[in-house]
C-alpha cells in the first residue's frame, strides 16, 4: 500500500513538474496519449523506484530476523543475551544431532558456574572453520533456547573463546529455517 501511495505521488509530482496535463477521476489518472519512447522514460525510473523500495524492505525485515534477544534457559534459571543468527554456522552435536549456537566468554562469564558444571551437561563439539583445520569447543546441554517468540528444546551451547562483536550468542542457521533441519 505504501508503495502505491510513493508511485502515485510521484506521478502527479513528475505531471505538474512537466505541465503535462491530467484529469482525475473515480481512481484514474486520464493523460493525453504518450509515445512508447515517453513511456519507457518514465517507466524506468518507476522502476527502479520501486526495486529500491522493495530491497530496502526486505533488508529491513532480515534484519529485524538476524538479530534480537536470546533466552537460554538453565534448570530454573533464564539467561538473556544479544544474539545474531549467522547463516554459516551449521554446528550440530555429533552424538545427538542437536543444532549448536556459540556464546563467547563476556556471555559465558554471567551463567552461575554451578549450572555449567552441572551433571550430565557437558559436551565437546568438533568442528571445522575456515582459517582453522580443526577444533574442539567445549560446551553444554542446555534446557531450552527461547528467539523471537519460538522456543527449541534441543539444544547446545559451546563456548567460544573471545569476544562478539555487537551480541553475545551466535545462533545457528536453523533459527531462521524454522527447525526443518531437525525434523526433514
Amino acid at each position: 500500500m505504501i508503495l502505491s501511495f510513493l508511485s502515485g505521488s510521484m506521478v502527479m509530482a513528475l505531471f505538474l513538474w512537466l505541465q503535462i496535463p491530467a484529469l482525475s477521476a473515480n481512481g484514474f489518472l486520464y493523460v493525453e496519449s504518450f509515445s512508447y519512447i515517453t513511456l519507457m522514460i518514465l517507466g524506468i525510473p518507476a522502476m527502479g523506484t520501486c526495486w529500491w523500495f522493495i530491497k530496502l524492505i526486505r533488508k529491513e525485515r532480515g534484519h529485524t530476523e538476524t538479530f534480537g534477544t536470546a533466552e537460554l534457559v538453565l534448570g530454573e534459571v533464564s539467561y538473556s543475551f544479544r544474539a545474531l543468527v549467522d547463516t554459516g554456522n551449521g554446528l550440530r552435536d555429533p552424538m545427538t544431532g542437536k543444532m549448536v549456537i556459540l556464546l563467547d566468554e563476556k556471555g559465558r562469564n554471567r551463567i552461575d558456574s554451578q549450572e555449567l558444571y552441572r551433571e550430565n551437561r557437558a559436551v565437546l563439539i568438533p568442528y571445522r572453520a575456515v582459517g582453522t583445520e580443526r577444533g574442539v569447543l567445549n560446551g553444554i546441554r542446555i534446557d531450552g533456547l527461547r528467539f523471537q517468540e519460538k522456543e527449541w528444546s534441543h539444544v547446545v551451547v559451546a563456548f567460544y573463546d573471545g569476544k562478539f562483536d555487537g551480541y553475545e550468542v551466535l545462533l545457528n542457521q536453523e533459527i531462521l529455517e524454522g527447525g526443518l533441519l531437525e525434523h526433514g
